[in-house]
C-alpha cells in the first residue's frame, strides 16, 4: 500500500507560523482574561472604544468553556496545528502514518472555522461588542 505524501511544505510553514501568531494571542487573551477576573478592568490595548472592548467580551457568559477561558482551548487549538505541521514538515516525515496526521490537519481546519463562525456570531449578535484580540484568532 503506497502512503499518502505529506501536503506541500509552502502550506506547512504557513500553518506552523499562523499556529503559532494563534497561541501568542491566545496567551494574550487568558493574560487578559485572568487580569480581569482579577481587577474587574483592565487597561488592555483591545479595549479601543465602547463597541470593541475586551473587558466586556471577557465579562461575558460565553468567555468560558466548562470553567476554562477560551484563549485555553484556543491555545490547545493552535499549538495541536503547529505539532501536527511540524512532523510532517521535514523532508522524511517524523511519522509514518502520513496519511493521518494530513486527515487531523483537515479535521482542525474545519473545527477552526467551525468554531471561528459560532464565536464570531456569538460576539456581534449576542453579547454585541467585539474583541480585537478575539478577531485576530477568528
Amino acid at each position: 500500500m503506497t502512503q499518502s505524501p505529506p501536503p506541500p511544505k509552502l502550506y506547512l510553514i504557513w500553518m506552523i507560523g499562523l499556529g503559532v501568531m494563534g497561541a501568542l494571542v491566545s496567551m494574550y487573551s487568558i493574560g487578559h482574561h485572568h487580569q480581569y477576573l482579577k481587577l474587574g478592568i483592565t487597561d488592555a490595548a483591545c479595549n479601543i472604544n465602547a463597541k470593541w472592548s475586551c473587558d466586556a467580551v471577557a465579562g461575558s457568559a460565553y468567555s468560558e468553556l466548562l470553567g476554562l477561558p477560551l484563549g485555553v482551548w484556543g491555545l490547545g487549538f493552535f499549538l495541536a496545528l503547529v505539532v501536527i505541521a511540524a512532523t510532517l514538515l521535514p523532508k522524511k516525515p517524523f511519522t509514518n502514518k502520513v496519511g493521518s496526521h494530513v486527515a487531523a490537519l483537515v479535521l482542525l481546519a474545519y473545527v477552526g472555522v467551525a468554531v471561528a463562525v459560532v464565536l464570531a456570531t456569538l460576539s456581534f449578535a449576542v453579547i454585541k461588542f467585539y474583541c480585537l484580540s478575539c478577531v485576530v484568532v477568528y
